[in-house]
């Protein structure tokens, strides 16, 4: 009976423990898994002239993805201007699948494209000076023109570039659309290096190791230069160098703290109600040190539980039903609302995973496999009525 009884604490007790862990469990949120996704960063050119460009949109098929244009720095020497994109925090991440064309658009115009590839990251530069401008009523280049109720796009023919003379080097351009009827025709100039005909800017360019892992809600990656501009200088092959912002070796991230470690078991006091015989009693908790045992008559059935098992089963029932309520209530049976971004992307995925051919059940099959817990992926489906 002694055995038993201590059998039958130690199974409340370690139940009690396994309900305080997976309450717990409960309350932590836990942050769905990133979708792949190949991100783009680097620069736009475009000529000094024209107007400064605002935005960068990347399109696979019917869905895009922008980013804004900033930190615009002009030279006088070389007549262009440039800035950066898809730098943190407001990166461009394209989602597509493998081998998917993307193509590239800096205010509406055409400026570049490339391949799908998931997880990557890619330096792409877009240079709009190889673009034809379009010229507006007073003169200058800017995105667009419009005369009256019609829109006027140039249409420039130009002559090769001339041989490069006191480092630089001119052509001759016309518009043959003539949207502009006081610069139909017009000179464009660059630099260059007399005698070599070489380009007279040479552009920084960076290569970054992979992103670590999360402590301390921060992961780094080391960049460095991989061009050879210094080298091109100093054999004076190129006139300058432009500086190119390198890119974030540190980010934040969302750390997933480990769970608890449980509390050291309890060593129980040798006393005279620990259902226990021991120190010099004659039987349980009775006799030697402690009271006179009763008779042969008052078995040890009789005696029942002491109190504090009652006190555990009842803490034990009370977290149940804590957490039963939290989860069903509170929570709305599974799932916290996704965040703008993670919706975006659970909303593409489902949506060119149904235009491969995919049933809804192995879409979900596909993402909890992935990661994802089912409810927050059914949750969000019931809400977007797909």
């Amino acid at each position: 009976m002694e055995n038993k009884k201590i059998f039958t604490s130690r199974v409340l007790f370690s139940s009690l423990l396994l309900l305080v862990f997976l309450s717990a469990s409960f309350v932590l949120a836990q942050e769905p898994p990133s979708l792949e996704n190949h991100q783009f960063y680097g620069r736009v050119t475009w000529n000094a002239v024209e107007a400064r460009p605002q935005q960068v949109v990347a399109k696979v098929g019917t869905a895009e993805f922008s980013t804004s244009i900033k930190d615009a720095a002009c030279s006088a020497v070389t007549n262009s201007c440039s800035a950066t994109y898809g730098q943190s925090p407001d990166t461009l991440r394209v989602q597509g699948r493998s081998g998917d064309l993307i193509l590239f658009f800096v205010d509406g115009r055409k400026a570049g494209n490339d391949t799908y590839r998931a997880d990557a990251a890619t330096e792409l530069n877009l240079d709009l000076r190889t673009l034809a401008p379009i010229a507006n009523d007073s003169g200058n280049l800017s995105s667009n023109v419009t005369n009256g109720t019609q829109t006027c796009l140039s249409n420039l023919n130009c002559t090769t570039w001339s041989v490069c003379s006191n480092n630089n080097q001119t052509r001759s351009c016309t518009d043959l659309n003539a949207c502009n009827t006081s610069r139909v025709t017009f000179n464009q100039s660059q630099s260059c290096i007399s005698g070599t005909g070489a380009t007279a800017v040479c552009e920084q360019h960076w290569q970054c190791t992979a992103w670590s892992g999360c402590v301390d809600d921060e992961r780094t990656r080391t960049c460095e230069r991989d061009d050879d501009c210094d080298a091109k200088l100093t054999a004076k092959e190129v006139a300058s160098i432009r500086s190119v912002l390198m890119p974030s070796e540190s980010e934040s991230c969302v750390s997933v703290a480990p769970p608890p470690s449980p509390p050291p078991p309890v060593q129980p006091l040798a006393t005279c109600f620990d259902n226990i015989k021991n120190q010099n009693e004659e039987k349980v908790d009775c006799g030697g040190m402690c009271k006179a045992c009763l008779s042969e008559k008052v078995t040890e059935e009789k005696k029942g539980l002491p109190w504090y098992l009652y006190a555990g089963i009842g803490l034990v029932v009370a977290l149940g039903i804590l957490a039963a309520v939290y989860f069903f209530v509170i929570k709305g049976g599974g799932g916290e609302a996704l965040a703008p971004e993670k919706a975006g992307q659970l909303r593409n995925f489902f949506q060119r995973s149904l235009q491969q051919g995919l049933s809804k059940e192995q879409v979900i099959s596909k993402l909890v496999q992935s990661g994802w817990e089912e409810k927050v992926v059914k949750k969000f489906l019931r809400k977007e009525n797909l």
